[in-house]
């Protein structure tokens, strides 16, 4: 049986690994652990995805580029993905003169692939051929996943009987067989194409012996043509039929071969088919103390969760309670402030109400100057009628009565005297009325200014 050792996994790029990750293996069993969505699976799919993984679906993606970076809230998204497998290859089980066998994969957004085998860029072919007969590839049975041992033992025949020939080596020798074939098929190609050949020359012959009739030197061409024809079927045929027998042998030691290693074949199965149903087994077991890890790491998310939603709960409350003692000591400081402006505005409300009774005192003052003001102007008034009905007659009489110039100019005298008081008196009274309409103006100014100064304290009062 062929051991190969897998000495480290490099990734970059490729799916949750966005910086260069390099691990190693130790000769013994080496077991990679972490929580759910870790990265661990990824470390698989990246195996299977070097060794020549084509299938979408194997990789748990959409498309082939789903495989690179795609970015997250730290690091912006890759252009490349890059794998690195390492095997110790000192005892030359792998077809390599390295003692250590670095395969390589690369993918590109635009979806360019890139295979290389130490630095050397090869194709997926040779990566396949150089696996051969190891378990090692993407449908190896090296990288066996969850439930794949189901899938085998419940794959069907021909399936089951591929894996075992890939473990018994006689895959190999199929591989080589199909190579085998395909040559034979291309040595029969080569000779159809020889043949046509032969009869395209045959019929240029035919041309030329047609020709060569109308020359002098018929012979001479018709020797020459066949010579050239008959050396080069010979040299063809000859080369071809060294070639037949070569794979001829080839298929027959393959047969034989495959014979014997068919018989392999049919003993492991039978070794086998007991430690199958120890593996299913097995299997079962770890995939139910898998469930009870699972179920514990969950009720353990539960009670994570919870304490972490009662420490939320308990540090809002606190923060709650703070909150509402600065509140508590800024409204009591309010109430304060407001308790000294409240006797301030009382203080002031009296000092009003003390002004409006002087103000209300002073009013009926006014009004009582007021209307004694209005009696006299009133009497005033009825006087000046009476002044100018006195005139009045006094002018009739002058011009009534043949008085002597003397009597006229005394009466005249009088009269201008007389005019005179009475403009005066109205002069005066005029005055005063001037004077009592400034008093009840400025009186009104003032009473409407500490009606708003009022109201003003009043809304003050109420807030």
């Amino acid at each position: 049986m062929i051991y190969i050792r897998l000495e480290s996994v490099e990734l970059k790029g490729f799916k949750s690994f966005a910086e260069r990750t390099k691990i190693k293996f130790n000769n013994q069993i080496t077991a990679v652990v972490g929580p759910n969505g870790s990265g661990k699976s990824n470390i698989a799919d990246a195996i299977k995805w070097v060794l020549g993984e084509q299938s979408v679906k194997s990789l748990r993606g959409k498309k082939m580029d789903d495989v690179i970076f795609q970015g997250s809230d730290q690091k912006k998204p890759m252009n490349m993905a890059e794998v690195n497998l390492s095997f110790d290859n000192k005892d030359r089980a792998l077809s390599s003169d390295y003692d250590l066998v670095k395969i390589s994969r690369r993918i590109y957004r635009n979806g360019d692939n890139e295979y290389r085998l130490n630095g050397k860029r090869v194709r997926l072919k040779d990566v396949k051929e150089l696996f051969l007969d190891t378990g090692i590839g993407k449908e190896g049975y090296s990288v066996i996943g969850q439930g794949r041992i189901d899938e085998i033992l419940n794959s069907s025949n021909q399936e089951r009987r591929n894996i075992f020939e890939e473990a018994s080596g006689i895959a190999t020798h199929k591989y080589r067989r199909e190579e085998s074939l395909k040559k034979l098929s291309k040595v029969d190609d080569d000779l159809e194409i020889i043949q046509r050949e032969w009869e395209y020359k045959n019929k240029d012959k035919n041309k030329l012996e047609i020709e060569a009739k109308n020359f002098d030197k018929h012979h001479e061409i018709e020797e020459l043509l066949d010579k050239k024809s008959y050396y080069f079927y010979i040299s063809r045929s000859k080369s071809l039929e060294e070639k037949n027998k070569e794979l001829i042998e080839d298929i027959k030691n393959i047969k034989k071969s495959q014979e014997e290693k068919t018989k392999e074949f049919d003993k492991v199965n039978e070794s086998l088919l007991p430690i199958a149903d120890s593996i299913r087994n097995l299997e079962k077991n770890y995939e139910k103390i898998c469930q009870d890890i699972l179920n514990k790491e969950k009720n353990i998310d539960k009670l994570t969760n919870k304490i972490q939603l009662d420490e939320q709960k308990l540090s809002y409350n606190q923060k709650d309670l703070e909150r509402n003692k600065k509140d508590f000591e800024s409204y009591d400081e309010k109430i304060k402030k407001y308790k000294i402006s409240l006797d301030d505005q009382k203080s002031k409300l009296d000092q009003t109400k003390n002004l409006i009774k002087n103000l209300e005192i002073e009013n009926e003052d006014f009004l009582k100057k007021k209307k004694q003001n209005l009696s006299t102007l009133s009497t005033i008034k009825n006087d000046l009628v009476s002044l100018k009905d006195s005139e009045k007659k006094l002018n009739k009489l002058i011009y009534d009565y043949d008085i002597d110039q003397k009597t006229r100019l005394i009466l005249k005298e009088r009269r201008d005297k007389n005019n005179k008081e009475i403009k005066e008196k109205i002069s005066d009274f005029e005055k005063e009325l001037t004077d009592i309409k400034g008093d009840l103006s400025a009186f009104k100014e003032e009473k409407n200014a500490l009606s708003k100064k009022l109201m003003i304290q009043m809304k003050t009062l109420i807030k």
